[in-house]
Order: structure tokens, then sequence, then C-alpha cells
């Protein structure tokens, strides 16, 4: 199988078709997304830009923090934990 992108990812050698590198073709990522509706990005941000995204969504999250249904009190964020 043959997969798009040159550059090394630290997933195994075989995967499901729709696994793209950053670098791949762009008209293949389209035309796979177009057939298909879905697509992974490997290392589509680094981990710097995962670590802002997580500062700037933080607030986003503790404001829509819902009612426990069981003890009526507010739930606790979640700490965002690496994937």
């Amino acid at each position: 199988m043959v997969f798009a992108g040159t550059r090394q990812s630290k997933f195994p050698k075989v995967r499901p078709p729709g696994y793209f590198s950053p670098d791949a073709d762009p008209a293949a990522v389209k035309a796979f997304y177009e057939a298909n509706g879905y697509l992974v990005l490997e290392s589509g941000f680094t981990p710097a830009e995962v670590e802002e995204l997580k500062r700037e969504t933080r607030p986003f999250a503790a404001a829509t923090a819902t009612i426990c249904p069981i003890t009526r009190r507010p739930r606790r964020p979640r700490p965002m934990t690496r994937c």
C-alpha cells in the first residue's frame, strides 16, 4: 500500500488508508477526503502549537462546565492529557 507524503512517522508502517504526512501531495489529500469524508494528518501540529492550543482552549472549557446530575454541583474540568 502506498501512502502520500515522505516524512517519517512514529506510526507503524502498515496502517489504514487515509493517513497523510504534512508534506503529502495536496491533490491526493483532497481526493481521499472527497471520496471518504475523513483523513488523518500525522504530526499536523508541533508540540509547541499543541501547548498553545491547550492554553487557549482551557478558558472555554472552564466556562462551559456542566452541573453533575447526581451531586448537583459543577463538574470539575478534567486536566488536559497528552495524546
